[in-house]
């Protein structure tokens, strides 16, 4: 698939994600919730290994379940950028693209290959199919020490948060079309049985759902799917998973999902 590549400042700066989001269709997405992260191979930090983020592959998941991801160019010449949908951001099935610097659809497709000038930068909008929202924790915010991993296989997307030391927290932005309590799925592995904390509250830090103790039984090395119930207020919502002082074990978090 081929899409418009827009030409930003200075893709070779490391603050070129900055050049984006501060232009007017940037500061859009900013203001519906974006969090850029790069694309992460492996829990290395970057400044041990400079090979374990892509500083031309960016993606956020936003309030409403889409995704925006911008596709950079650091080099002196025109260069084909391709992202997988499924590998790096855990989309099942053909999700929907659109174009935002050209404001136009583009069709269908499981991944974007795309001509991208030099020094310049593809931005596009996915939206997933489906009823059920699927949350990321490798694109959620991270608290108290909590961290990208991905050496336990099966995981979907590019990894999932660690959440191990006491206070470690990871905190997803999820938009509810009406106040209620809702179902939610955790996919999680676990060595052994394990707590965390359940909580929600609205960005002015108003409380929405109270704090409660959530069982994650061992998972022997597997990906398992626990049940809970939320609640929810109409609007955004912070959904945060924490492990608190009263908790044990330690938990890796894939994904959340919410009917």
């Amino acid at each position: 698939m081929r899409a418009s590549g827009r030409r930003v400042p200075d893709a070779r700066n490391p603050q070129a994600c900055a050049c984006i989001l501060a232009s007017e269709a940037g500061d859009q997405l900013q203001n519906q919730g974006l969090i850029g992260k790069p694309y992460f191979s492996s829990a290395t930090p970057n400044s041990e290994d400079a090979s374990s983020r892509d500083p031309e592959r960016w993606a956020g998941q936003l309030p409403d379940g889409s995704w925006a991801a911008a596709l950079f160019n650091r080099t002196d010449s025109t260069a084909t950028r391709e992202i997988d949908f499924a590998d790096v951001l855990g989309i099942e099935g053909t999700p929907k693209i659109r174009d935002v610097w050209e404001k136009a659809d583009l069709d269908p497709a499981t991944s974007l290959s795309t001509e991208v000038p030099t020094h310049g930068c593809q931005l596009v909008r996915i939206t997933p199919n489906g009823s059920v929202r699927r949350c990321h924790a490798a694109f959620a915010a991270w608290g108290g020490g909590a961290g990208f991993a991905n050496d336990l296989a099966g995981h979907a997307g590019m990894g999932y948060a660690a959440i191990e030391a006491k206070g470690a927290s990871v905190t997803f932005a999820v938009d509810a079309a009406s106040a209620g309590t809702y179902p939610i799925a955790l996919r999680y592995a676990a060595e052994g049985t394990s707590t965390l904390t359940l909580g929600a509250e609205k960005p002015d830090r108003t409380p929405v759902s109270a704090p409660q103790q959530v069982d994650f039984p061992a998972s022997d090395g597997k990906w398992e799917t626990l049940e809970e119930s939320i609640d929810l207020d109409k609007g955004t919502n912070l959904i945060t998973l924490l492990r608190s002082e009263s908790d044990a074990g330690a938990v890796m978090l894939n994904h959340i999902e919410i009917a």
